[in-house]
């Protein structure tokens, strides 16, 4: 539920810069006690950065931002004079998910300490690894024709480091990575690591290279680190900033022998293997519900011929009583109320915010006013099978706007959709159900994997 949440962190800054972020302060002296305005002659309204008495989507009022972040809107623009007071996090990266019971704190500045229990010695990486920075190149020595290092920033995707393709290439070598290294993400978001498969790149200020010496293996430590997050976040001020080499080099980890560092790796390739082979299996699967939807002879429909779309309704958090019946967000279900709207089953499609993202929902539900939900116009259409060719067609890409994503329905009605005769389409929806089934089964095994990990790390540590 909270993995594709966003929070907009608000920071007024301290003493002085916070009186004139909030635009007023307390006097305590005898005879004009209470708050006032910071600037003499003008109301609170008028000084403070909070708020616009008026105007909802003012850009140099930080409300702006919370009213937009309830409008699915995380990327109206941050206004300069904000650079320092309002960012944009991952409620993942807030949230401590790695204990069966938590306290459920969210935290906007990491001051944890981790204690680390091992039968093995805790030890610093300062005394295990040698620590390389990285350093951006100078703009003149960019090559556009794909000579020199191929250099990379630190990127994150799914809280790892991926290098899908190089910022640039460079003909004079800066801070160097080698195969093998450990990679480690040091600036917004800390922590997320992953192993260097190439030979020999540049790495920009965002990343810096963890080396091992001959007293660890280097996957021993990547999996340690990518399976302890927390001891990477224990420095203070880590998850949002950025972690010098000084904190880095001061994370303990534990430290056994060789042999059992090994056989730590070991188990844990045999984890992946077997997660590697289930997604291959999930894309396979994926490509034979295409294949289904695509060898039959089909008749080809305006998505206006089949459909209407149908807009939700306001339900704003505070009038939601607790129920049965989803709450449809364009997202996906975002929350429950006791009365719905709509008979499942049924299709919602994100109309902002997600546009364009389709969700099938078996259940009486309560699309709300970002989305759009599916009535078809007869009975000759399966409602299953227009899910699944809804799916196929894209719709993200029709979202337009240059505020929130947006989905216009007469961009979606202008579609074409081939379907075949209802008899043949209900063969078509059973074919894919069975594919379906499989799909789930073989993510249920990806989904267990991240637990069997800390399992071998727990037995062997």
């Amino acid at each position: 539920m909270a993995y594709p949440q966003q929070v907009v962190l608000i920071k007024t800054g301290e003493k002085d810069a916070e009186k004139r972020f909030l635009g007023y302060e307390f006097s305590n002296r005898r005879g004009s006690e209470g708050i006032h305005p910071i600037q003499r002659g003008k109301s609170i309204g008028e000084c403070t950065k909070l708020f616009d008495e008026e105007i909802f989507d003012n850009p140099e009022k930080a409300s702006t931002y919370i009213y937009k972040a309830f409008l699915d809107d995380y990327e109206f623009p941050i206004h300069e004079s904000f650079k320092n007071n309002i960012s944009r996090v991952r409620l993942v990266d807030m949230i401590t998910f790695d204990r069966a019971g938590f306290a459920k704190n969210i935290s906007t500045a990491v001051k944890k300490k981790v204690k680390i229990e091992s039968k093995w010695e805790v030890v610093k990486l300062d005394e295990i690894i040698e620590l390389v920075s990285g350093q951006s190149p100078e703009s003149e020595y960019y090559n556009q024709n794909n000579r020199g290092l191929p250099f990379y920033q630190g990127k994150t995707e799914f809280g790892d480091i991926y290098l899908k393709s190089p910022a640039c290439w460079t003909e004079k070598t800066t801070k160097e990575s080698i195969k093998g290294d450990v990679l480690m993400s040091v600036r917004a978001p800390v922590g997320p690591v992953n192993l260097n498969p190439f030979e020999k790149i540049c790495i920009g200020r965002g990343l810096n290279a963890l080396r091992a010496t001959d007293k660890i293996y280097s996957k021993y430590l990547f999996y340690y680190l990518h399976n302890n997050q927390e001891i990477i976040a224990g420095s203070e001020g880590a998850i949002f900033q950025s972690i010098s080499r000084e904190q880095i080099l001061s994370i303990k980890i534990p430290l056994p022998p060789l042999k059992t560092q090994q056989k730590i790796v070991s188990e844990i390739e045999v984890l992946e293997k077997k997660e590697k082979m289930a997604k291959g299996k999930i894309a396979e699967l994926k490509k034979n519900i295409d294949n289904t939807l695509s060898i039959k002879s089909k008749e080809k429909y305006k998505v206006a011929d089949i459909l209407t779309l149908e807009y939700g309704s306001a339900l704003p958090e505070n009038n939601r009583v607790k129920g049965e019946f989803p709450v449809m967000g364009s997202n996906g279900i975002v929350g429950y109320h006791n009365e719905f709207i709509v008979e499942g089953p049924t299709i919602v499609i994100g109309r902002k915010g997600s546009a364009g993202k389709v969700t099938w929902i078996e259940k009486n539900s309560f699309p709300i006013d970002t989305t759009f939900y599916v009535r078809l116009i007869d009975d000759q259409f399966n409602l299953k099978l227009v899910y699944y060719a809804l799916q196929k067609m894209n719709l993200e890409k029709l979202s337009g706007g240059t505020g929130v994503p947006g989905l216009n329905r007469n961009d979606a009605y202008s579609k074409v959709i081939p379907l075949p005769p209802l008899s043949e389409q209900k063969k078509i929806v059973s074919q894919i159900e069975k594919i379906e089934v499989k799909i789930a089964e073989a993510q249920k095994i990806i989904d267990a994997i991240p637990a069997q990990k800390n399992e071998v790390l727990k037995k062997y540590l």
